[in-house]
């Protein structure tokens, strides 16, 4: 009986063991293989759907459809549920389909797509250097080259910090700016790439794409919007007040005034009720819960900026009359009315009908 469970101790360290050395030779450099960010060493097929899988991941959920969003579980699977469900494995097959339909729209598609075909470009290039470096010898020690979830860095000396441009995957909420923006990448002395203890990964500081930028931009128009009021509202004051301003040049720049204030106050609600729940990522964000209210106040917002240009014209109409015609006397303002804010109604009411009947439209959606 002791000899027996001295083999079953026996083989139980054994595999104990194997288990050991196959999970450790996961983090060790192999021939033939690619590295991620959680360190991992593996087959280009393993390291293509595991990385687009991570891609997928790392997307906001504003870029998914409401309950839609597939939970990411070991080995690469994307799940329905609980990693125990329905599970697909990207990137490349049949199952793309029923991945690509969990985003809200096309846009938040190609994201992915750019960020799975951009890991397997990474991985190819890896493969390539090591052939290049079996006949190179390098000087001191390298951080070894990796993908970090969204960019792909090459092998970098030691004590060195790396930039590159920030991909069109990493924006979200925006296009890719004109401006390059940049991620930064840190090679500490000892070789290894900046380890990040709150994330339990190695770490890129990224520029790109950052949430907290256009959340202090938001805030910033808030501000600015609300000074524009505090000193325009005064000023509408004194020119209804004082009966000596009730004649038609003060009413034009009153209604100029006007539709300052009214553009500012609209601008302050979009981005106070919408705008800042979106860049905050929270998962039932406003803009889902009232779509309709949001259409409305940007609608408005477009209406009433557009007729600040409208009664800038009207300024410059009036002017051009009296210079031109200096004792003809103005009768009525009616013609000014339609002009600053008539006609900026037409327009903006073209303008939405267009946009509603696109609605659904699958080039509209991208």
């Amino acid at each position: 009986m002791p000899l027996r469970c001295l083999r079953l101790y026996f083989l139980v360290s054994l595999l104990a063991a194997g288990g050991v050395w196959a999970r450790s030779s996961l983090y060790e450099k192999a021939p033939g293989t690619c590295r991620m960010e959680s360190q991992l060493y593996l087959a280009p097929h393993l390291f293509s759907r595991l990385t687009c899988a991570r891609c997928y991941k790392y997307m906001p959920n504003l870029a998914f459809k409401n309950a839609s969003r597939l939970t990411y579980c070991r080995r690469g699977r994307l799940c329905r549920g609980d990693c125990d469900g329905e599970c697909f494995q990207p990137y490349g097959n049949e199952s793309d389909a029923l991945i690509l339909d969990t985003f809200k729209k096309g846009l938040y598609a190609d994201r992915w797509e750019s960020c799975c075909r951009a890991a397997r470009e990474c991985c190819r290039e890896m493969l390539q250097d090591e052939q290049t470096e079996k006949t190179v010898v390098k000087d001191g020690l390298h951080c070894p080259a990796t993908w970090d979830g969204w960019t792909c860095y090459k092998d970098t000396p030691a004590g060195t910090t790396v930039q590159k441009p920030c991909p069109a995957h990493a924006y979200f909420i925006t296009e890719k700016p004109q401006c390059i923006k940049m991620s930064k990448k840190t090679c500490w002395e000892n070789g290894t790439w900046f380890y990040s203890l709150e994330y339990g990964k190695e770490y890129t500081f990224y520029d790109c794409g950052s949430l907290e930028y256009h959340r202090s931009m938001t805030i910033f128009s808030i501000v600015l919007h609300s000074l524009s009021v505090i000193v325009l509202v005064p000023a509408i004051v004194i020119f209804n007040v004082y009966k000596q301003l009730q004649v038609h040049r003060i009413s034009l720049h009153k209604n100029f005034c006007v539709a300052m204030v009214l553009y500012d106050i609209s601008v302050i609600l979009v981005d106070s009720v919408f705008i800042l729940d979106h860049v905050n990522e929270e998962k039932n964000i406003r803009v889902n819960e009232n779509p309709n209210l949001c259409k409305v106040l940007y609608t408005l917002s477009r209406y009433f900026r557009l007729c600040q240009y409208a009664w800038m014209f009207c300024e410059g109409f009036y002017l051009h009359k009296l210079i031109a015609s200096a004792f003809a006397e103005q009768k009525s303002l009616l013609v000014f009315y339609v002009i600053g804010w008539g006609c900026p109604a037409i327009f903006v009411t073209i303008s939405a009908a267009l946009r509603a009947l696109r609605v659904g439209h699958p080039e509209d959606s991208r």
